[in-house]
Formats: structure tokens, C-alpha cells, sequence
């Protein structure tokens, strides 16, 4: 008397393991882009959101700075955007932090990996919202951010106009 024996073959092992590994092959590498695409968006959005809290507040105050800054305390000359940046109060719209003009918003340092090229340290918004030029500063303001991969085209820019209003698009010079 013979029994049914239930179970797979070596072949169909075989066969599952093989289109198993060809499907992770395609797909890990898409997840990983899609993973360092998301961050880089989420990144960008939440640097643009803080453009717009600036310049709102520099309406609602009377003036508003954007700022590097190293110690999320005060605005760091010739700072690097990836340690973090303020927004602050700046009632006389000159672009220094003075006594009694408080931090309205405090951003952390960007994730390990991240680059940001961008002409200025800091962008002061006056009472009308409008981008107050000084030092030199040459508008549109424009901040570049890449993942910190070389040859990538997951870019992206920051163009903030005279009226102070920023806008988003792709940038494909990643070095």
C-alpha cells in the first residue's frame, strides 16, 4: 500500500527560489531610489514650509530672518545649512539676531548624506514679505539640494524671488 506523499520537489524549490531572487533583484534596488527620493522631498518641503513661516511672520512682525545656524541660538556667519537654521523675529529687518528678537523656529541638522549649495547664509523677509537684499546678495536666492549621490538626478531647487516667494524644481547637477 502506497501513501501520497505531500510536499514539493527539488525542481519546484528550485524554480520558487529562482523567481524569488530575480524579483528582489528588480525590486531593492527601486526601493532604495524610492526611499532616498522620499527623504529628499521631505527634507525640501519642510525647508520650504519654513520660507513661508518666515516670510509670513515677517508680515505679521514686521521682519522675519532665515538663517544658518550651528547652535540653533543664533545665525552662523558663512554657516552651513546641514548643521540647522532659525527663523527668527527681526523687527529692524537688518538680518542679525539683536536682543529681544526671539526664535520662532528652530530646524535640525540634515541626515548624514544630504549637500546644499546655496548663495547666501540667510534670507531677511521686511514687513511687506518682500526679500530685503544686503551684503551683496543677488536674487533670486537659490538653494540646491542633493541626496550626496554624484550623477544623480534626484535634485532639487529653491528659488526665492524679490517678493519673497519660493519656488521648487528639479535639478539634475548633483556633484
Amino acid at each position: 500500500m502506497f501513501h501520497n506523499q505531500a510536499g514539493f520537489t527539488l525542481i519546484e524549490i528550485m524554480v520558487t527560489l529562482a523567481v524569488a531572487i530575480i524579483t528582489l533583484s528588480v525590486a531593492v534596488p527601486s526601493y532604495v531610489n524610492f526611499t532616498r527620493a522620499n527623504k529628499l522631498t521631505t527634507q525640501v518641503n519642510s525647508f520650504v514650509q519654513a520660507l513661508h513661516l518666515a516670510r509670513n511672520e515677517a508680515v505679521r512682525a514686521g521682519g522675519a530672518t532665515f538663517c544658518a545656524s550651528n547652535d540653533q541660538l543664533d545665525c552662523t556667519e558663512g554657516g552651513d545649512w546641514l548643521t540647522g537654521w532659525i527663523i527668527f523675529a527681526d523687527y529692524d529687518a537688518n538680518g542679525t539676531k539683536d536682543s529681544g528678537e526671539e526664535v520662532i523656529r528652530i530646524g535640525e541638522a540634515f541626515p548624514p548624506g544630504f549637500v546644499i549649495t546655496a548663495d547666501e547664509t540667510s534670507a531677511t523677509f521686511g514687513r511687506q514679505g518682500f526679500v530685503v537684499v544686503t551684503g551683496g546678495a543677488k536674487l533670486p536666492l537659490t538653494f540646491s539640494f542633493c541626496n550626496g549621490r554624484t550623477g544623480d538626478d534626484m535634485g532639487r531647487k529653491i528659488s526665492i524671488n524679490k517678493a519673497g516667494r519660493p519656488s521648487m524644481e528639479s535639478y539634475n547637477d548633483c556633484k
